[in-house]
């Protein structure tokens, strides 16, 4: 019997430009290059060519991916008619500027086989200060109409770091019942801000436990259970694995990160040789071992050696947010938890309880010392 294998994402990169300079973004090397569409259909085939592979998604990535709208529509319009019998879903997220008239009907007419999700970064005073343009409201809207179970994408900047709970309650009531929340990476973020993200946390999770009916930020899903192994586990995100991603003139990296638009070719030669997934020595750092959270504190290759010059090497500014941010999580599921009717409980309740009160104990408990 044949064993299908784990579903794939490709990340295309079908444009090297993008029409905004956002404060925080880590492609130094923008350029006009674009996809054509016979480097598109020639990816998808190689990668739909392979055995068991009955299921992909490919992202459509940037710059921003709709300054190459005719290749989206064309690439997606042929592999469909290609491609019936296969599981593919095309998806991309935008700044949501460059939308045109023959881009939204596109979208209307396809939304059942395409996704699209916006980049909003809350209010239009944290948009224009963090991206320098507003998404107009109606552009908003049809994000909103055509995929309602989607999310918004949300950046923070130390800039609008003291606003992040008055943007996502603006998100929410624009009709977006879902967000991903992340501070933006390359800033060199200061301890005094902690207590800032602290604060602004704290409105989150009384915000979330408040309106019910709200998906909570994306972060509160995240399990705790991994923080009651005593050993420190290696975490590997799926850079090289199940995630690929192809410049324009379609030269593979293990994700976008990777690629010429973010890191240098000369750098990438070094890292080329690296197995991200066969060699765990760059993970173990003697600091993160001695850490409450190693066991559920991600790490992004591609980001630390951008930044560090080195894959394993976090950016330990970050690693008090980091502490507050799961902390936090953890309040929240206490509190959610400790709702529930007991005879309602499953296993995972009990355990994912278990880890939140270690973890809000092991922190109050360092606080103190």
């Amino acid at each position: 019997m044949e064993t299908k294998k784990p579903i794939l994402c490709i990340m295309l990169i079908v444009t090297n430009a993008c029409n905004l300079h956002c404060r925080y973004c880590f492609e130094g090397n923008k350029n006009p290059r674009k996809m054509t569409l016979d480097t598109g259909k020639r990816i998808l085939k190689e990668t739909l060519s392979e055995k068991g592979r009955d299921a992909l998604k490919v992202d459509f990535f940037g710059g921003e991916p709709f300054l190459n709208f005719p290749l989206i529509k064309e690439l997606c319009e042929w592999a469909w008619n290609e491609y019936p019998q296969k599981d593919i879903c095309f998806f991309t997220t935008t700044n949501g500027v460059t939308l045109t008239p023959a881009i939204r009907e596109w979208l209307r007419e396809n939304k059942s086989r395409f996704l699209g999700s916006l980049s909003l970064d809350g209010t239009p005073e944290m948009q224009k200060i963090n991206r320098g343009a507003v998404i107009d409201l109606q552009d908003i809207q049809l994000f909103r109409e055509l995929w309602p179970g989607q999310g918004v994408n949300m950046t923070v900047s130390q800039e609008t770091l003291p606003m992040m709970a008055e943007g996502i309650r603006y998100i929410h009531s624009l009709g977006f019942q879902r967000f991903k929340v992340s501070l933006a990476r390359g800033p060199q973020w200061k301890a005094e801000e902690v207590e800032v993200y602290k604060r602004e946390l704290e409105k989150v999770v009384g915000y979330c436990l408040e309106h019910s009916e709200l998906k909570p930020y994306e972060r509160f899903e995240d399990s705790l259970i991994p923080l009651l192994n005593e050993k420190m586990m290696n975490y590997h995100c799926g850079a090289g694995k199940t995630m690929r991603a192809y410049d324009p003139e379609g030269n593979l990296y293990p994700c976008h990160l990777f690629a010429p638009n973010s890191v240098d070719a000369e750098a990438w030669k070094k890292i080329a040789a690296i197995d991200l997934h066969g060699d765990t020595t760059f993970l173990h750092d003697e600091d993160c071992q001695k850490c409450i959270i190693c066991n559920i504190c991600k790490t992004c290759v591609g980001q630390n050696y951008k930044e560090r010059g080195d894959i394993g090497k976090r950016d330990k500014a970050l690693c008090p947010f980091f502490i507050v941010e799961n902390v936090m999580i953890a309040r929240y599921k206490l509190q959610v938890l400790g709702n529930k009717p007991f005879e309602a409980f499953d296993k995972f309740d009990y355990l994912e309880l278990k880890a939140a009160k270690k973890l809000v104990d092991e922190y109050e408990s360092s606080v103190k010392r």
